[in-house]
């Protein structure tokens, strides 16, 4: 082409250096993640983790009475319906753990409940 056009190598250059110029403003300006906001707690996804953990125990519950070999002698002794009542009985317990364990671990650390009354006691001294 540049027998044709002598500025072709010129054009094309100053099309790769636009073309650079180009494509940094949009990695640095247009593609940047967006901020992030603060919240306070992880929304939704507490719920979420509360239905997983039930259907865990569940289902592990009902697979341990169902497909265990340990559970075939006491099948024999109390019978199907009986192991059936065990494990119903042990999704309960397990269950009643789970919202123990809900119920008395803090949502925060207890380090950060101390550096948050820490500002605000800061904050009230200003």
């Amino acid at each position: 082409f540049s027998v044709i056009l002598p500025i072709t190598p010129l054009i094309v250059l100053f099309n790769h250096l636009l073309n650079m110029r180009l494509d940094a403003f949009k990695l640095c300006r247009g593609r940047r993640r967006p901020l992030a906001l603060k919240t306070g707690g992880i929304g939704v996804w507490n719920h979420v983790l509360h239905v997983v953990t039930v259907i865990a125990i569940l289902t592990n519950c009902s697979l341990m009475a169902l497909t265990s070999s340990q559970f075939s002698w006491l099948a024999n002794e109390i019978g199907t319906l009986g192991v059936f009542a065990l494990a119903i009985g042990w999704e309960h317990f397990m269950l009643l753990v789970k919202y123990i364990m809900q119920l008395t671990v803090s949502r925060m650390p207890q380090t950060v409940q101390d550096e948050i009354r820490r500002k605000k006691y800061d904050q009230e001294r200003k």
